[in-house]
């Protein structure tokens, strides 16, 4: 089981421009456990449209990857002064806006850390996976067109691949979402593969 990390809470910019005010129930918690491993498969394959039509959800936007060398930069609490001692080598982070036949909206962070050791890959680990320890930044969904939300760190999720880890985080926009609902999105996009990766293939 996954522990959320993130302090609070992390502002972005979420909101206006993606749906209109939703209306009526959101995709079921059991439709989208009965789904996942099927999303999960698509994702592997780095096709994120796919992966999200496999639970009811549709990708309504989305940014382009964005890299920072200087990760600490991008973090904050105890997730920055790990990587101020840890340093990482690269970090790149995406977003996406999801929603159902109803418009209820969600957005959902990625974020691919790189390090130079799987051991410095797993130190870091240690301290993010630990709800209240602080959180990568989530990227501004300004970039999306879209207004001021806030995410928790709750609907977490995270995938260590040797030197690297995959971090996925999800937050309602509109409307409603289960909260089992919130974590299947993060446990999904967390199995995207990184830039890089997505490059070899």
């Amino acid at each position: 089981m996954a522990v959320a990390a993130g302090l609070a809470a992390v502002m972005v910019a979420g909101g206006g421009g993606v749906a209109g005010g939703a209306g009526g129930a959101s995709v079921s918690a059991q439709s989208v456990s009965a789904r996942k491993a099927d999303a999960k498969r698509a994702a592997r394959k780095s096709d994120a449209k796919q992966a999200w039509r496999r639970i009811g959800m549709r990708r309504v936007k989305q940014t382009a990857t964005r890299r920072n060398l200087r990760c600490a930069r991008a973090t904050f609490g105890e997730v920055q002064r790990s990587l101020i001692r840890n340093p990482c080598t690269s970090l790149d982070r995406m977003l996406f806006a999801i929603t159902d036949r109803r418009g209820n909206t969600a957005l959902v962070s990625v974020a691919w850390v790189k390090f130079r050791t799987g051991g410095d890959r797993r130190r870091f680990q240690e301290v993010i996976d630990v709800y209240g320890t602080g959180d990568i930044k989530p990227l501004a969904a300004g970039l999306l067109g879209m207004r001021d939300i806030r995410f928790t760190g709750r609907y977490y999720h995270s995938i260590p691949r040797s030197a690297r880890l995959t971090v996925a985080e999800a937050e309602t926009v509109t409307g409603t979402f289960d909260p089992k609902v919130l974590d299947g999105f993060a446990e999904i996009a967390a199995e995207l593969p990184s830039p890089p990766d997505r490059r070899r293939r």
